[in-house]
């Protein structure tokens, strides 16, 4: 009886080392389950395509390559693909978006000029299949220096003006050796006009201009500050004698008369010398005097002539 029960435990073991083995092999195969399906869902992306032997082939996709390229102050475009482009698409700044479509090829170029001053160029790609890449660059444009132009005006003046393609950040003048002087730049920072006066005798103007480049432009002129004619008048009898002269030259002189104008016809010289007759009782006279370099003297005297 000893026998069959040792048979029958006997038994009974392999039994339960079966269902542990079996249960283990259930656990190794889920585990590989768990695995493959992680690994499907991490698999990137793919495209299927049909190939010339109507097979399913797996191609990853891929997006436009975009090259800038400056030279100079002008910028190549190049847009490289292994589809073909549906369109390729840039801009400047805030400008409008320029269009090139149907270009039938996997590849485009273009050349285009850097705007003036500080730029950011957009540039756009897409395929065919809607894949689209874009690409953004900071790109300095050409500047040229500020322009600085003086202009003589009316006695002893000149007028300063400045023009330039980007702000401009400071404006400083000086007479010979003097300190520098500050001109007020205002609200339109590309445009600065200043009127100067000029001191007497022969003078430098030195003007200097920078812009917000930091390019900087110097002007000097040579600039003669002209005195004005002198007028002398002397009463003897019944004339006033007029005597007007100029370092330079006197250009034109008028006078009047209790109200009655009228105007000397002389030549250019240095000195101009001329008498006017005076009228029974009170005379109010007025004499105006003008140089070449329109320089303008007026004298007013009153006399009372008793014949």
């Amino acid at each position: 009886m000893n026998q069959i029960l040792y048979v029958q435990d006997k038994k009974k073991s392999s039994i339960d080392t079966k269902k542990v083995l079996l249960i283990f092999a259930i656990g190794i195969i889920i585990f590989g389950l768990i695995i493959l399906t992680i690994a499907i869902i991490n698999k990137p992306k793919e495209k299927k395509e049909k190939g010339n032997n109507n097979e399913n082939t797996v191609v990853t996709e891929t997006e436009p390559t975009i090259e800038i390229e400056t030279v100079s102050y002008n910028v190549s475009i190049k847009v490289t693909h292994d589809k073909q482009l549906s369109a390729v698409i840039y801009k400047w700044n805030d400008d409008d978006e320029v269009v090139q479509e149907e270009i039938n090829d996997n590849s485009y170029m273009t050349t285009i000029s850097v705007p003036t001053g500080k730029n950011k160029l957009v540039v756009k790609a897409i395929d065919v299949n809607g894949k689209e890449t874009t690409k953004e660059e900071e790109i300095n444009g050409e500047v040229e220096k500020p322009i600085i132009e003086v202009t003589s005006m009316e006695f002893n003046k000149v007028k300063v003006t400045i023009t330039s393609q980007v702000k401009i950040v400071s404006v400083y003048y000086k007479w010979n050796n003097e300190e520098d002087q500050s001109i007020p730049i205002g609200e339109n920072a590309s445009l600065i006009e200043q009127e100067i006066d000029v001191p007497l005798g022969l003078n430098t103007l030195i003007i200097t201009a920078t812009d917000e480049y930091n390019n900087i432009t110097v002007e000097t002129k040579d600039v003669k500050g002209a005195k004005k004619p002198e007028i002398e008048l002397t009463r003897k009898g019944q004339y006033v004698y007029m005597v007007i002269t100029d370092e330079e030259a006197v250009e034109s002189v008028q006078y009047s008369i209790n109200g009655q104008t009228y105007k000397l016809s002389i030549s250019i010289a240095q000195e101009v010398n001329h008498r006017i007759k005076l009228v029974e009782g009170e005379n109010k006279i007025i004499v105006t005097a003008t140089n070449v370099n329109k320089g303008t003297t007026e004298k007013r005297v009153k006399t009372t002539y008793t014949p």
